[in-house]
């Protein structure tokens, strides 16, 4: 007896891509697949030693969530105004940015298109 899909029930052809999961085949198309893990590599290192291990979604997240106070360098919010030189009427726009300083927060913006006025400290 040939196999089936068991989303779609037609028969499975010769090479079409499939997947096993819990022992049973799956058209691919049929499933929504949800990457869940990730493979971590060291660009730096051109060799196996470059593989760093695998991690989940769960995993990852802002470093003020997951480590302690005093464990990691805290920014500050800036309201940083700025102009584009390019654009004819030039008109002044404002953006939040956190940095650890004035100077920081206005390099961050700072561009060929951005000319920055003024940065703020936001308290």
């Amino acid at each position: 007896m040939m196999k089936k899909c068991p989303i779609c029930d037609k028969t499975f052809r010769e090479f079409e891509d499939i997947v096993e999961v819990e022992y049973k085949y799956y058209h691919e198309d049929c499933l929504e697949i949800v990457p869940i893990r990730y493979c971590a590599y060291n660009p730096n290192e051109d060799s196996e030693d470059s593989f760093i291990g695998q991690f989940d979604n769960d995993d990852k997240s802002w470093v003020s969530d997951m480590m302690d106070d005093g464990d990691f360098l805290e920014e500050k919010r800036f309201k940083v105004s700025f102009t584009n030189p390019l654009t004819a009427s030039n008109p002044v726009e404002s953006i939040d940015i956190f940095a650890l300083d004035e100077d920081e927060a206005k390099e961050r913006i700072s561009s060929e298109y951005r000319q920055v006025l003024t940065v703020k400290l936001v308290n």
